[in-house]
């Protein structure tokens, strides 16, 4: 069965519940802090993780634990990780790789795209 989405439950707060969810939240901010603001810096992702880590924590009442702590602190860590290696795999798959054993084979590298280049290198 096919649901049809509708942009009044794209994001929600079950969606932002999820970890795919929490991973893409934090990997638009930085997109947007990169763009508008031009942030380049890799606190900008590790802020927007902690910050979304701890406020979901605390909309569930799991902060009244060392261990709700804990894990908390945790879940912003892997929430950075997951977006920056989103962000890198972007990346990668939009820049040119050189064919055979990583010598140039007399082709100039295409430039990269600049929508699709890191948000910790400057564009």
């Amino acid at each position: 069965m096919l649901f049809s989405a509708t942009p009044s439950n794209w994001v929600d707060a079950p969606t932002l519940l999820t970890f795919g969810g929490a991973t893409g939240a934090v990997f638009a901010i930085n997109v947007v802090a990169r763009k508008v603001f031009r942030l380049n810096h890799p606190g900008v992702p590790f802020a927007a993780s902690t910050v979304i880590a701890f406020v979901l924590a605390a909309s569930q009442s799991t902060l009244h634990t060392v261990t709700g702590w804990v894990v908390a602190i945790v879940n912003s860590c892997m929430l950075f990780c997951a977006s920056v290696g989103a962000n890198e795999v972007v990346t990668d798959a939009a820049t040119e790789k050189p064919v055979g054993k990583g010598e140039p084979q007399g082709k100039q590298p295409k430039k990269p795209i600049p929508a699709l280049t890191s948000f910790f290198r400057k564009t």
